[in-house]
C-alpha cells in the first residue's frame, strides 16, 4: 500500500500534525492517545472504562480487543478511502459511519455538557464541567451505555465499536467539525491548538 501521508515533522510536546499528499490534516500523539488508552500519564482513559463495564458484564479480560491494532489500523488508512470506515461485523454494520455521526452529534453533545448544574447542587460544590475534563465524562457515559446495551449486542463487539470508532474521531482536524472556532499552529517547535470560540 502506498503512503498517503506527506513528511512532517515530529513536535516534542506530544501532538503531531499529519498531513496527507492531497492536503488533509489529522493529529496523532500522546496528548489524544491519554485520553483514549491505558498508557503511562493517561487518567480514565475510555478503553479503562469501557473494558471495565465490559469485564463486569462478562466479557473475558484476554477477550478484549487489542487497542494498538486498533491505533495502527486506523493510522495505516489515513489519507485513504477506508479512513473512517468503522471494522463490525457484517451482521453489525452501522448506518452511519463515526465522522459522520461526530459531525451530526457533536453540536448537541457541546450543548449538554455546557448545561449549567442542577440548581440541587449548592454552589461551590461542584465546579462547572470544564472542557478539560470532558473525554473523562463521554468515556464514563459510554462505559454505562456499554451496560444499557448488553442485551441488544454482544459486548465484545460493542466495546470495539466504540473502541474504533474513539480512535477514528481522534485523529480529525478539530477545524473539519466545528470551522472557524480553531487555530492549529507551530510555536517554538511545538504544535499549538487553541479553540478561538466558545
Amino acid at each position: 500500500m502506498t503512503s498517503q501521508l506527506a513528511d512532517l515533522p515530529q513536535f516534542s510536546n506530544g501532538l503531531v500534525l499529519v498531513e496527507t499528499k492531497s492536503g488533509e490534516q489529522y493529529l496523532f500523539g500522546d496528548w489524544i492517545n491519554v485520553h483514549l488508552f491505558n498508557d503511562p500519564g493517561s487518567q480514565l482513559p475510555l478503553y479503562g472504562l469501557v473494558g471495565a463495564s465490559a469485564i463486569q458484564i462478562g466479557v473475558d479480560r484476554k477477550d478484549l480487543p487489542d487497542y494498538a491494532e486498533m491505533a495502527k489500523h486506523v493510522a495505516s488508512v489515513i489519507g485513504g478511502p477506508e479512513f473512517g470506515k468503522i471494522r463490525a461485523p457484517v451482521d453489525h454494520q452501522p448506518i452511519l459511519q463515526p465522522l459522520e455521526l461526530l459531525r451530526i452529534l457533536w453540536p448537541f453533545t457541546c450543548e449538554i455538557l455546557r448545561l449549567p448544574l442542577p440548581k440541587s447542587i449548592p454552589s461551590g460544590v461542584e465546579p462547572p464541567l470544564q472542557e478539560t475534563y470532558w473525554p473523562i465524562i463521554i468515556s464514563i457515559v459510554a462505559s454505562q451505555f456499554l451496560v444499557l446495551i448488553k442485551d441488544a449486542l454482544n459486548p465484545r463487539i460493542a466495546f470495539a465499536l466504540a473502541m474504533e470508532s474513539a480512535v477514528i474521531a481522534s485523529k480529525i482536524n478539530p477545524e473539519i467539525i466545528e470551522p472557524g472556532k480553531w487555530k492549529i499552529e507551530v510555536s517554538a517547535g511545538k504544535l499549538k491548538v487553541t479553540r478561538l470560540i466558545n
